[in-house]
Order: C-alpha cells, then sequence, then structure tokens
C-alpha cells in the first residue's frame, strides 16, 4: 500500500510539473505594453507596466502546483511570506539609484525555501514583473519599483509571488496562505549617540546628541544618527538584535576604560534608550614669563608664543604655543591612559622655579593649567666718574664709555655711555661683577661687587673712577705757563704774528673745545675771555686756582696730554673745575694744592710732571 501511494505522488508531481509547462506557455508573463528597465542588478530584467498587474497572482493553479500571495505593506526585514524570507531593504534616495539606507522602501533581496517563478514589485501607478521562467529561482537582489516621472524611484506600494508548491513531501498541503495580514507585528530600536561629558556612559541633562554617527544592525541594517543624535531601526520583527555603532573621528566610546560600542536587544517589544556615549578629554596650558619665577602663572604674567610642546604616553602629538602663550592636545581618550607634555628650552630664558625647574608634566586627560613658567635676570648698571669719591652714582656725575667689566660666569662686556648689562641670566644665583682697573684711575672704593638678581629686577652694580694722581707724578707732558698762553692770546687778539707759537686759527680752535668743556666755570667763549682768567690778579685761591686750570686747558686743547692718556688728563682738570664750582666744600689749602698740581702740568715743558 505504501509503495502504490508513494508511486501516487510521483505521479502528481510529474502532472503538476507539466501543468506549470502548459501554463507558462498559454499565459506567458509578458504585454505589449510592457518596457524593459533601464537599472537592474536582478537576475532578471524587468518588465515594467504601467497598471496594477494581477499576473502574478493569476499564476497560482487548481493543481496545487503554483501557489501566490500578496504583501499588501511595505515588507519587513527577516520576515518571512510563504516560503519567500526578505533579506535586505533598499531605500529610495534623490535620484535613481539604491541605498542601504533611508526612510523610503522601494525594493528588496530574497530567499525562498522552493523556487519562485515570478515577482511584482507595485510602486506609483505600475511597476516591474520579473519572470524566472518554469524552473524559478530560490534568490534573487535589488528587485524594485519603477522609476517615477521625477527620475527617482517610486514609494513602496505591494509586491505580489508566485512560486512552485513542494509536493515531494508525504502528505499534500491543504491549505496555502494567499494573503500576508495588512498589519504584521512589528517593533523599533531607537535611541541616541550623545557627548558624555562625565563619560559614566549614561546620557545625562544636559548631554547632546552627536550627528552622523552610523549604526548597524547584525544583518547589515544600517541607521545614522541625526542633528540630535537620534537614531531608529524600524520595521523589525521579534527576535535578538545587536546594535553597532561604528563611533565618530577624534571621539571615544565611553565609559573609556570599559568601552560600549555594541548593545544586544531581544524583541518583541520596542526598545528605546539604546544610547552610545562618545566623548574626548584634553590637556592645556600655558607657556608663559614667570616674573616672579615661582613657577606660578600670576596675574600680570604674559604668555609666550613659539614654545614647542611635545605630547607623550597614550598619544603622541606636537604644538606650537600661541600668541597668548596657550597650547591644546585635543581629542585625547580619557580614563586611566597617562599622558606627558614635555616643553622646549628656549634661548636666553631659563625653565621656573630656577631651583627645581619645571620641564614636563604626566597624568591623565582632561587636565587644564598645566603651565610652563620661563623666566631670566640680569645685572646692569654704569661706569661713573665719582668727582666726590662717595662711590655711589649721584646725578650730574660724568659716565665712562670702553670701561671693561666681568661676570663671574665669563660674561665681558665695555661700558657704553656709561651703561652696561649682563641679560639672560639664571635667577636664584648669586654673581661677582667686577671692573677693570684703567690706567690713569682708581676705583674709588671697591672693583667689584655680589649681586643676586630676582623678580626680573636688574641687579644694579656701579663703579666709580677717579683719577689716580700717584701714577701722573713722573709721567711725561708738553704743557706751557700761563703766559705762555697769555702772550700768544694777546698777540692773536691784537692781529701780530711775529714772534707768536700758536697761530691765531689753532688759539680759537681751542677756546672752542674749551666753551663747553667740564663744569661751566671756565667756558669760554673768546680768546679776550680766556686772556682775562689768565692775567687775573689776587690771591684768593680760587682766582689762583682758575689762572693755572685756564693754562692746563689751553694745554689740555693743543693735545698735551699726560703720559698721552687725553682721558686721564680731561679728568685731572675736571677736578678742579668741581672743585671751583663746589668751592665752598673745599678749604683754601686744599684749593691751593690743586692749583699746585695744575702748576707743575703747566711747567712741564716736555719733562715730567712732579708735585
Amino acid at each position: 500500500m505504501k509503495k502504490v501511494l508513494i508511486k501516487t505522488y510521483r505521479y502528481a508531481l510529474l502532472v503538476a510539473t507539466l501543468a506549470v509547462f502548459l501554463f507558462s506557455c498559454a499565459n506567458p508573463v509578458t504585454n505589449n505594453s510592457f518596457t524593459a528597465s533601464a537599472s537592474s542588478k536582478a537576475l532578471v530584467a524587468p518588465t515594467e507596466v504601467d497598471f496594477n498587474s494581477t499576473q502574478v497572482l493569476d499564476m497560482k493553479n487548481t493543481a496545487g502546483t503554483v501557489d501566490s500571495l500578496k504583501i499588501e505593506t511595505t515588507p519587513v526585514l527577516g520576515q518571512k511570506y510563504g516560503p519567500v524570507t526578505i533579506t535586505k531593504l533598499w531605500y529610495q534616495t534623490d535620484g535613481a539609484a539604491l541605498a542601504e539606507t533611508g526612510t523610503t522602501v522601494v525594493g528588496f533581496d530574497f530567499k525562498s525555501d522552493t523556487p519562485v517563478l515570478a515577482v511584482f514589485v507595485k510602486g506609483s501607478n505600475g511597476g516591474n514583473i520579473y519572470d524566472y521562467g518554469s524552473a524559478g529561482v530560490l534568490l534573487d537582489t535589488e528587485l524594485h519599483t519603477i522609476v517615477n516621472a521625477s527620475g527617482k524611484y517610486a514609494g513602496f506600494s505591494h509586491a505580489d509571488f508566485a512560486w512552485i508548491v513542494d509536493t515531494t513531501t508525504t502528505t499534500v498541503p491543504t491549505t496555502t496562505s494567499t494573503t500576508v495580514p495588512a498589519n504584521p507585528t512589528l517593533y523599533s530600536i531607537s535611541g541616541f549617540v550623545f557627548h558624555d561629558l562625565n563619560n559614566n556612559g549614561v546620557k545625562d541633562s544636559g548631554e547632546t546628541g552627536i550627528a552622523d554617527v552610523a549604526l548597524s544592525l547584525g544583518n547589515d541594517v544600517k541607521a545614522t544618527s541625526d542633528s540630535s543624535g537620534a537614531y531608529t531601526f524600524a520595521n523589525l520583527v521579534a527576535g535578538s538584535y545587536t546594535v553597532t555603532s561604528a563611533g565618530k573621528s577624534n571621539f571615544w566610546p565611553t565609559p573609556y576604560d570599559a568601552p560600549v560600542t555594541a548593545k544586544t536587544v531581544t524583541l518583541p517589544e520596542s526598545a528605546t534608550g539604546v544610547n552610545f556615549g562618545l566623548s574626548y578629554e584634553s590637556i592645556s596650558g600655558f607657556a608663559f614669563k614667570d616674573t616672579n619665577a615661582d613657577g606660578t602663572m600670576n596675574n600680570g604674567d604674559a604668555g609666550i608664543e613659539g614654545v614647542a610642546l611635545t605630547l607623550g604616553g597614550a598619544a603622541s602629538a606636537s604644538a606650537t604655543s600661541g600668541s597668548n602663550g596657550s597650547y591644546l592636545f585635543d581629542y585625547l581618550k580619557g580614563g586611566s591612559a597617562l599622558y606627558s607634555v614635555s616643553a622646549a628650552n628656549i634661548d636666553g630664558e631659563f625653565h621656573t622655579p630656577y631651583l627645581s625647574p619645571v620641564t614636563s608634566w604626566s597624568g591623565t586627560a582632561s587636565a587644564s593649567g598645566v603651565n610652563f613658567g620661563y623666566s631670566h635676570e640680569k645685572v646692569a648698571g654704569v661706569v661713573f666718574y665719582d668727582a666726590n669719591r662717595n662711590d655711589i652714582y649721584d646725578s650730574g656725575e660724568p659716565l665712562l664709555s670702553g670701561f671693561t667689566v666681568r661676570l663671574s660666569d665669563g660674561k665681558v662686556a665695555s661700558s657704553v655711555d656709561g651703561a652696561y648689562a649682563f641679560d639672560n641670566l639664571k635667577g636664584a644665583t648669586t654673581y661677582t661683577v667686577s671692573a677693570d682697573d684703567r690706567a690713569g684711575f682708581v676705583h674709588s672704593v671697591a672693583a667689584s661687587r655680589t649681586v643676586t638678581p630676582a623678580n626680573s629686577v636688574p641687579a644694579e652694580a656701579n663703579f666709580g673712577f677717579a683719577v689716580d694722581y700717584s701714577w701722573i707724578v713722573g709721567k711725561t707732558a708738553n704743557g706751557f705757563t700761563i703766559g705762555y698762553w697769555k702772550t700768544n692770546l694777546d698777540k692773536a687778539i691784537a692781529g701780530k704774528t711775529a714772534g707768536t707759537q700758536v697761530s691765531k686759527a689753532n688759539l680759537l680752535a681751542y677756546v672752542g673745545q674749551l666753551s663747553s668743556f667740564a663744569l661751566a666755570p671756565l667756558n669760554v667763549s673768546s680768546m679776550q675771555e680766556a686772556s682775562n682768567y689768565l692775567s687775573a690778579t689776587g690771591s684768593a685761591p680760587t682766582l689762583l686756582l682758575s689762572k693755572q686750570l685756564m693754562g692746563s686747558e689751553f694745554n689740555y686743547a693743543s693735545g698735551a696730554y699726560i703720559g698721552n692718556n687725553a682721558l686721564a688728563t680731561q679728568f685731572f682738570l675736571y677736578d678742579g673745575e668741581y672743585m671751583l664750582v663746589n668751592s665752598g666744600s673745599f678749604s683754601s689749602a686744599q684749593l691751593l694744592a690743586q692749583k699746585d698740581k695744575y702748576d707743575a702740568y703747566n711747567n712741564s715743558h716736555g719733562g715730567a710732571v712732579l708735585f
């Protein structure tokens, strides 16, 4: 009996196959109004119709060898309709192209348990018919609606399927489903991609969404977060899904030390709040002029531009401080990741504090105020003629150029208009500053000073000099007496040339020099004024000093320098003028003693100056 039944079923299968063949010949899925679609990756080119065709549904026969159904709603990914399963959805774009993500479904891929003979995909006023012939197919891709007048795929309306009924089982099917319910149970998964400011993995109040982050399900369904960070996977059947976030450039998934990039969701209940946190940290600070060298950026400390900084540890980068001294290393992973920042040296500057300089920092990200201080100190002063020998630079005392000053670290400076400076020195350091000896001069008190510059205020070290009278004694000079100069001046005034030793032109030149020489007392403006000083009578110490000093100044103007030392000779004469200006500070004996020194100079006549 069993063998007879099997033979009967085999005979029925043969009959069914023959019937399909005859049906296909009698009812081909073609129509003179059909035109070939210009775009398809399906196994067969679709035939386009401009009406709601029922030809695919009509392929169902009474013999039970061919069945059909109509999907009346947008197909659902993973849903099975009869023997057909939807394996992928295609979405509308701005043109005649298909997209894997979107909001308007226009096509699908499918697979089937039994051969599919034909499919009709309806959209707008017409649709595409895919005819696979009598053998049918078990799967196909990119079946889609027609392209409408605007050049875009029409939105999905419904789809019809016809397939060969599987008759190889021992029991002939007694029922078939011809229409999928209009409202199948569908679910969704939704959530946000957000800026997780506190790195706790939870979307807290005030944390904003992040747009344009790609998300996917395990079955290749994709979505993209919108401007608010929101995303949704809709039209899902019951089952288990894994939502994966692709992240965003320069952001890190949170929590940093246990990052979440995927979440598994089990339907049947629509899932909301499937959120993904992203964030980043930064390290920032300033390179600054540390005025008081305490290592802290205080009010008034200015930034330093152009300092090179290097990031190391969990990431590598470099930066340069900006115009206000600031720098920033951004988009760093937070949590327990460790970083280091090192600041380069600057020529002429020192890292502060001086005794424990900070050149680098280490720690975790999300750190501000990682500052690096720089500073330097300065020693400066003047070299001056110490007219009153008090070792203090007083207003009006002459400044001396060309004197050599040395610093204990080996630096050497020469005074210019009396001033010198040693710059770019390390603070919290004691220096010895000394002035070299100079022929014809003595240090008024000390030849060296000890200073400790600090707080960006130059440490002052001034050096006073005075004429070395012991050096003058015995030095030669070609000085002439006051009578010599008076005679030549009077002849020049009278216009006489006979018996003169100095020309009128030279005398006028000397007067021109002496009109602004040293201090004011003997600043003569004419030969007659000079002659008057030289011919003055009386016994007052200041008068006697003035006469001899006037003669000495003419000797100096003529180039008769003591020991060929013009500077020492100049300040030898300066002392006399200083005494005349400040005569009340000197005794008559002191004034007369100074007069005698000029008398000795005036009587040197090429020999030694002796006093």
